[in-house]
């Protein structure tokens, strides 16, 4: 009975051993922030007039009560004014500034005069010159007054190309500073993960090479992909670009983590198989739902989180399903990442993604490597064939060839006899490749039943079986076709990819 719990407890502890991780890996992300800010005076709420206005009027007129977030102003119909009264320098030494970003146009006044300008905000498109995505201004020193600051902005966004989540990115006072980008010690923790990203890359590409399984290389894509992601979302760091560049960038940002979510979830459905047709309907219904909440989100964070989430989804009721009883631990993840991503949105894409997704995959390559990438193990010597009902073993070397015959495919004998499998040709091909060469978009032949290959006018190639059965041979798989004749044929026993 003891031995019964320990094999059970030891299929199970590496799950232990990841549940322990990401609850530690939560910690820090939910408790610590990335780097620490400088001092700084942050909006407490603002007033918002959606009109246009003379800087006269705005300084006279009657300004709603209502305060609101400077992350929840909108932006204006064609120009509109911004109002942070009292603003609090206590804590604030030596020169001053204004530091502001977000998509859109502004003037920065303080005190009832201009301090500086973000681009030229106006009342139509066709009138406004974008400003940069981040702005810094120097405050005056005889400007600032003991109390009853005020600073006014005027701002538009008609080049931003879409309707921001955010508008204002981030309004506060802090020590001047020469530099409108926005500080690289922001990013300094994702371009540490993403270089831990890039190399584990690598490294599952290269396990892949050396066991010749060709699944690794989706996991390898999709870790590069989120790399890629990353390095857009850090470029604002390096380049402080015009706010009308700001929606490609983010476009930019959306296509890498759809081709991180797609290529990953392509690896979970190849490592643990299903039949082919549920494969294919899950992966086109996934990207079906994501591509549906891209359309309907109407900002980009919201659009890669939902996508992403969708995918977590998936990938984790995958697992569940289809993967053996005791690696079904691995869903854990996906819904850490699930939760996450629907819970902090914001630090989800900002740093969450690349952590969690690097301390999960670079577990499993560390702790687990032959269940990310499989060790070669020894080919059958018999094949199993799925048709109506039943299972037939049938041995390898006595299959003469495959035909495809739409979603099924006809396998033909030495004997003369033939089986029609439930699977189609790519399916049944992956299983026998080995010792079959696919010579043709609809044949598949066995290696060690080719006579000889014929040439005819025209360009046309068939293979002459030992039997004197005929098949064709396009002309791209000529030369591949006859290059492995050439080398040993693999026998059953022989380390193979599985």
């Amino acid at each position: 009975m003891s031995d019964e719990w320990l094999k059970r407890f030891s299929a199970w502890r590496p799950g232990l051993e990841l549940a322990a991780l990401l609850l530690g890996v939560l910690v820090v992300l939910l408790g610590v922030t990335p780097t620490a800010p400088p001092p700084a005076s942050y909006v407490p709420g603002v007033n918002l007039i959606d009109r246009p206005l003379s800087l006269a009027e705005a300084e006279t007129i009657d300004w709603p009560d209502e305060r609101q977030s400077v992350y929840t102003v909108p932006a204006p119909a064609t120009i509109g004014w911004l109002r942070w009264s009292d603003v609090a320098l206590a804590e604030l030494d030596g020169p001053l500034a204004v530091r502001t970003a977000g998509p859109f146009s502004a003037r920065i006044y303080w005190n009832g005069t201009l301090i500086g300008e973000k681009g030229q905000p106006a009342e139509t498109a066709d009138a406004e010159i974008p400003g940069q995505i981040d702005a810094v201004f120097s405050i005056p020193p005889d400007l600032i007054r003991s109390s009853g600051n005020t600073l006014l902005m005027q701002f538009s966004s008609h080049r931003a190309g879409y309707e921001p989540m955010t508008l204002v990115h981030s309004l506060s006072i802090i020590p001047y500073r020469a530099d409108d980008r926005r500080p690289l010690r922001a990013y300094f923790p994702l371009i540490l993960t993403g270089g831990a990203l890039l190399a584990l890359a690598f490294a599952i590409a290269w396990a892949g090479h050396g066991r010749r399984d060709g699944r690794a290389f989706h996991l390898s894509l999709a870790l590069t992909a989120l790399f890629l992601a990353g390095a857009a979302e850090a470029s604002r760091a390096f380049v402080n670009y015009s706010y009308d560049w700001h929606q490609p960038r983010q476009a930019i940002m959306l296509v890498f983590l759809l081709i991180f979510a797609a290529t990953q979830m392509r690896f979970i459905v190849l490592r643990w198989p299903a039949a082919q047709r549920r494969a294919l309907f899950a992966q086109i219904a996934t990207g079906a739902l994501a591509i549906m909440m891209i359309l309907w989100s109407p900002g980009y964070d919201a659009k890669s989180t939902l996508a992403i989430s969708i995918g977590c989804l998936a990938m984790g009721g995958w697992i569940i399903w289809h993967a053996p009883g005791h690696t079904r631990w691995m869903a854990l993840f996906f819904c850490v990442l699930l939760t996450y991503a629907l819970r902090w949105p914001g630090d989800f894409l900002d740093r969450a993604v690349y952590v969690l997704v690097l301390v999960f995959w670079g577990f499993l390559a560390l702790r687990l490597p032959d269940l990310l990438v499989p060790r070669p193990q020894a080919a059958a010597r018999q094949v199993k064939l799925l048709t109506t009902g039943r299972m037939i073993l049938v041995d390898r070397t006595d299959i003469l060839f495959l035909k495809a015959a739409g979603n099924y495919t006809e396998v033909h004998l030495a004997n003369g006899g033939q089986h029609l499998d439930n699977r189609n040709l790519s399916a049944l091909f992956e299983l026998l490749q080995e010792a079959f060469h696919r010579q043709h978009r609809s044949y598949a032949i066995n290696l060690s039943q080719v006579h000889e290959i014929r040439s005819a006018v025209g360009s046309k190639y068939t293979a002459v079986l030992q039997n004197g059965v005929e098949l064709p041979v396009s002309r791209k798989e000529v030369q591949p076709l006859k290059a492995r004749l050439a080398a040993p044929t693999p026998e059953a026993g022989t380390t193979l990819r599985p």
